[in-house]
């Protein structure tokens, strides 16, 4: 396809394996259209409507997703060795509630204010994305890389993030009111006026964070790294801190051991 290329709304229409590198797609009527293996890079998809689209294994680097509907779009990949591509896709203000992203590549895409309630985002790569004030309620977030990223009033809540690496990212008044961060790595993160009330922290890393005016009630910090994190003015009432105290008495019992 020529570059630019403007195509006409085709709902339901199978692309599959098509080459559509920047095509103009804006405003189109995708709904349900089969893009698997597919090349968008760089394509113009803003405002279009991609509900229940297939989108497997496609290429979507530089795409312009801005404002595009893609409820419950499927995006993971037949093949994990080849993983959709939203490497500096601009999803800005994109509807993708219940959307598959598994595995999929979103390094430096831009989702701010984009709607991920409930999306399947495990093993993602989303290093250094832009996604203030993204809504990510209960979305399934295990073990993606969002080192660096910008999360700043993002919304968390209940989003599940068991080993995440969040390492160095904004989250500065961020919603993470009962999100699963079990294991996860945020080491020098910015937590400023976030809020993880009832969170579960537990062996997660928090060294060098900052975490000053931050709502910890009754979050779990069992056996949490905060070696060199500052905790200004954070709330920690109610927290939970039975894993370090057991550590403790643990290593107290072993030094009277050795006397």
């Amino acid at each position: 396809m020529t570059e630019a290329m403007v195509m006409e709304p085709v709902a339901g229409a199978d692309f599959s394996g098509s080459r559509l590198s920047g095509a103009d797609l804006s405003k189109a009527m995708l709904r349900g259209a089969n893009f698997a293996g597919c090349d968008l890079s760089a394509a113009n998809l803003s405002r279009c409507d991609l509900s229940e689209a297939i989108l497997t294994g496609a290429n979507l680097r530089k795409a312009n997703l801005a404002r595009a509907v893609m409820t419950s779009v499927s995006l993971a990949p037949a093949d994990p060795s080849n993983p959709s591509d939203l490497r500096e896709a601009v999803l800005e203000r994109a509807v993708l509630v219940g959307v598959d992203l598994t595995g999929a590549l979103l390094a430096k895409a831009v989702l701010a204010r984009a709607d991920l309630t409930d999306a399947s985002m495990a093993g993602a790569q989303l290093a250094g994305v832009n996604a203030d004030h993204g809504d990510f309620t209960r979305a399934q977030m295990d073990r993606v890389d969002l080192t660096g990223a910008n999360l700043a009033a993002a919304v968390l809540d209940k989003a599940q993030m068991a080993g995440a690496n969040l390492a160095g990212a904004n989250l500065t008044g961020a919603n993470l009111t009962g999100a699963n961060l079990a294991g996860a790595n945020l080491a020098g993160a910015n937590l400023t006026g976030a809020n993880l009330t009832a969170a579960d922290l537990s062996g997660a890393s928090l060294s060098g964070a900052t975490l000053r005016k931050a709502t910890l009630t009754r979050t779990n910090l069992a056996g949490v790294d905060l070696l060199g994190a500052d905790l200004t003015d954070a709330d920690l009432s109610e927290a939970s801190l039975f894993g370090d105290l057991q550590l403790r008495e643990d290593l107290t019992e072993e030094s009277r051991r050795a006397e």
